[in-house]
């Protein structure tokens, strides 16, 4: 298996969003690796061009199930599709911003 570089990123999510996700029977094995592959790339504020291309070099995914799971995250809320600064294809999550609210109260 390939090493990903590793970022120093922190993220904080609440359980009770991580056991929704656990809960989720629309979400397969696939989904929760690109989530969890997400979590290390993407902002929940700014949008960060991440290629599906690369998502399949780094998880060792064919691109079809990678699009796949692009767009049933995108379906379910949990990823927005967008333009980063720069004006090109990008991506964040749509409920960290939420998450993030909860905690701080």
């Amino acid at each position: 298996m390939a090493k990903i570089e590793q970022k120093t990123r922190t993220v904080k999510i609440n359980k009770s969003f991580l056991l929704e996700l656990a809960e989720d029977d629309r979400l397969n094995k696939k989904d929760f690796r690109l989530i969890l592959y997400l979590l290390t790339e993407l902002d929940d504020v700014e949008f960060v061009r991440i290629t599906q291309k690369q998502v399949c070099v780094d998880l060792f995914l064919e691109k079809s199930v990678v699009s796949k799971s692009f767009a049933s995250l995108i379906s379910l809320g949990i990823l927005e599709e967008g333009v980063t600064e720069n004006f090109e294809k990008g991506y964040r999550f749509r409920w960290l911003p939420r998450l993030i609210d909860q905690i701080r109260r």
